[in-house]
């Protein structure tokens, strides 16, 4: 759906999941990582935080605003817990079918050179 057509409720639902979701979980279990002065956080982020994707513009905005809280992360470092982000290359999932047989922001997905996100033949 186009983003400017996107509801703002649904707009609000992905940004509570996407990312609150993940500082509120940051908080919880960091407050207990500092204390025991070690730890491993790692949150999952999205290719469509670096890309483009005009289809999935709220959940890329989501992704792409948990970036600042992995720099943040190297205070948490200083006492032994570690913060990064995972991000997965392109995987074909219902919700990004749509990019891998029509033009995108970024083009095809078919011209990435990663074999798991060519359409089947």
């Amino acid at each position: 759906m186009p983003t400017l057509e996107f509801p703002e409720s649904e707009w609000d639902d992905i940004f509570e999941t996407n990312l609150k979701g993940t500082l509120r979980a940051c908080r919880v279990f960091g407050r207990h990582m500092i204390d025991k002065r070690y730890g491993r956080i790692i949150n999952i982020g999205s290719l469509s935080s670096f890309v483009g994707l005009h289809e999935v513009a709220a959940y890329g905005a989501a992704k792409r605003a948990l970036l600042p809280h992995e720099n943040a992360g190297h205070r948490m470092g200083q006492v032994g817990v570690c913060v990064n982000a995972l991000v997965p290359g392109v995987l074909r999932t219902d919700l990004n079918a749509l990019c891998s047989t029509e033009q995108s922001a970024v083009g095809n997905f078919a011209s990435y050179p990663n074999e798991a996100v060519r359409p089947a033949r």
